[in-house]
């Protein structure tokens, strides 16, 4: 059973350790984003869990952990947003045929090596999937970017409004938003024989929303929050939590919905302003 008085406990050890292990890697000239990382895995059953297990299992018993995922969801939701509404557009376009040359290469190169090994590793580790099966989602895995630690690693060093930052930001999407569609092909293809089918109508249906976004919303947007500044919170994040169930149905992971969710709001040059310093606080 859930238990609210636990979770606040859990949501305070969680920040604690966060900010406590993340100002240690700070101190090491590290991101802050891999000490977070290592808290998570110090409060894990790696460290927390093998060394005192009753006190793990007190602390995070299984219950929580639904409400736990969907927080952490949310936040990530969130925190992609912000990236979306910070992305410098015309340095994305003077920066585009980069972009589009490097973001194949960088998806190819790990698909090609994770089937490669995959044929090697596949008969000890998963000797009753198909082959075929195994090959590509273990090359789909290895090709998925890190995008939200991605982005926190460019914010945390300054590089968000740079060229190279941009850039990676740009191929992260990218590869992220190539990698999901290919693992919802490879995914009908392995239940039934739809994978074209499916791959096909996840990149139409993703791309036709993509351009309905960016081209529709922003005079919304800047019309909405002209009439009432007060408006400006409540708009983003119906904005940002509808393109992230949008993209999740389309087949596509919600964090891209949200960074789609933020380039719209960052065109409505009007309240680019009230955007972020009321986000900021």
């Amino acid at each position: 059973m859930f238990d609210p008085g636990r979770f606040l406990v859990q949501l305070v050890v969680i920040v604690a350790a966060s900010r406590a292990v993340g100002w240690i890697a700070a101190r090491f000239g590290q991101p802050r984003v891999v000490g977070e990382i290592t808290a998570g895995i110090l409060l894990g059953p790696s460290l927390l869990g093998f060394l005192a297990p009753r006190l793990s299992a007190w602390l995070f018993p299984s219950a929580t952990f639904p409400v736990l995922l969907a927080v952490s969801h949310l936040g990530l939701l969130f925190f992609m947003f912000l990236v979306g509404l910070h992305l410098d557009l015309g340095m994305l376009r003077a920066s585009g045929r980069t972009a589009l040359v490097t973001s194949p290469v960088s998806i190819v190169v790990p698909l090609g090596l994770g089937v490669a090994v995959a044929a090697h590793v596949g008969p000890r580790f998963a000797p009753e999937v198909s082959p075929l099966a195994f090959a590509l989602f273990l090359g789909l895995a290895l090709s998925v970017t890190a995008f939200p630690v991605l982005a926190r690693i460019l914010e945390e060093q300054g590089l968000t409004r740079t060229r190279i930052g941009v850039v990676a930001i740009a191929c992260a999407a990218v590869d992220d938003v190539s990698a999901w569609c290919l693992l919802a092909g490879v995914t009908a293809y392995v239940r039934a024989a739809t994978g074209g089918a499916s791959f096909v109508r996840t990149v139409i249906l993703l791309a036709a929303f993509a351009a309905a976004a960016l081209a529709l919303l922003p005079p919304v947007l800047k019309k909405l929050v002209s009439r009432s500044p007060a408006a400006c919170l409540p708009v983003a994040a119906v904005c940002l939590l509808t393109c992230g169930a949008m993209t999740e149905a389309i087949g596509v992971h919600a964090l891209f919905g949200a960074f789609l969710a933020g380039i719209p709001c960052h065109g409505a040059t009007i309240c680019v302003r009230d955007w972020r310093s009321a986000w900021s606080r």
